[in-house]
């Protein structure tokens, strides 16, 4: 058992359209992963600006009374 589990970890014996795929679903996890972040950093970016926007404003109410 224990040499069967050898060969799947290091990739002895794997067809070449098996290898395509495994490479294949390895390059979505890294592109979903970082579509995940971009969209992290831009949500972030955003609620940020949007923050101060609100205090510019509440800021600009308050000196015109």
């Amino acid at each position: 058992m224990e040499c069967m589990e050898g060969r799947q970890i290091r990739w002895v014996h794997v067809s070449k359209k098996r290898m395509i795929f495994e490479m294949w679903r390895h390059t979505m996890k890294m592109e979903k992963a970082f579509v995940y972040s971009v969209k992290n950093v831009l949500e972030k970016s955003m609620f940020k600006e949007g923050f101060e926007q609100i205090k510019h404003t509440y800021r600009d109410l308050n000196y015109t009374d």
